[in-house]
């Protein structure tokens, strides 16, 4: 039966139960202030999965810092994700304009619809 102690000795190897148990709340507390709460959240659990399959947890020297990087490089890919999604969406935007246009000219020159009109 464990007392704990293992995972406050500073040299103990670093467990994904021990980085949580230690740094969780820092963690949260740190990404809130730089993300947003919202945003912070959703990195937050990201992070936490990621590290979850994570084989390398024992060789960690500085965790805060670790934590922060993985953190870090989620919401860049976070904000390349929305980056590439407005792109895709202004795209479709032009193309939807473009179409109508050419429907507008392909039609301008066509008399009116007669349809129900017997004259």
């Amino acid at each position: 039966m464990s007392d704990g102690l293992d995972k406050l000795q500073p040299d103990a190897p670093m467990t994904l139960d021990g980085l949580h148990g230690r740094y969780a709340a820092w963690f949260r507390a740190r990404l809130v202030r730089r993300y947003g709460a919202h945003d912070a959240e959703d990195i937050l659990q990201e992070a936490w999965l990621r590290l979850a399959s994570y084989q390398g947890l024992a060789g960690i020297r500085h965790p805060k810092a670790f934590l922060l990087r993985v953190a870090s490089n989620l919401a860049l890919g976070q904000a390349d994700i929305q980056a590439l999604e407005a792109a895709l969406s202004r795209y479709h935007h032009r193309r939807m304009e473009a179409a109508a246009l050419l429907v507008l000219e392909a039609t301008a020159g066509d008399p009116p619809d007669r349809h129900g009109d017997p004259s």
